[in-house]
């Protein structure tokens, strides 16, 4: 069983809130979907004030060469030595599957990404959106 997990990209604080790694910060299942509270950030009648702004992502369920967790909005490098050519790719998600912007028939698995051997995270798209600068393959 894939094990659900969230983020969330704080836009106001520009920060990534993580689930499970903040005791500020809470993930719950509310009435619109997904919602995450900073408690760090509420109003004093108890309101949490920054909930519109933030940027949800799923965990795919996968992991780069080097055991890091690929997040929708993540950044994967792969590395072609034959080509002398490093590929970039945005982690997205597409009509119920997990997908590399750009490239629609990429089965996006582990067992691909364990057959090229090379991806592996180099930033997201909201801390890092310099990474995707004058990418064609994206």
């Amino acid at each position: 069983m894939r094990e659900i997990k969230f983020r969330a990209w704080d836009n106001v604080a520009d920060e990534m809130l993580y689930c499970g790694e903040d005791i500020d910060v809470i993930f719950a299942l509310g009435s619109p979907g997904i919602e995450c509270t900073d408690i760090r950030n509420v109003s004093p009648d108890g309101h949490d004030v920054y909930k519109e702004h933030l940027k949800y992502m799923q965990y795919t369920g996968l992991t780069d060469k080097n055991g890091k967790e690929i997040y929708e909005g993540d950044v994967l490098q792969y590395d072609s030595p034959s080509l002398n050519h490093q590929y970039k790719h945005q982690v997205i998600f597409v009509d119920g599957r997990y997908r590399f912007s750009g490239m629609n028939d990429f089965v996006f698995n582990q067992m691909n990404l364990n057959y090229k051997r090379g991806y592996k995270v180099i930033g997201n798209i909201y801390e890092n959106p310099e990474l995707l600068e004058g990418e064609s393959n994206v």
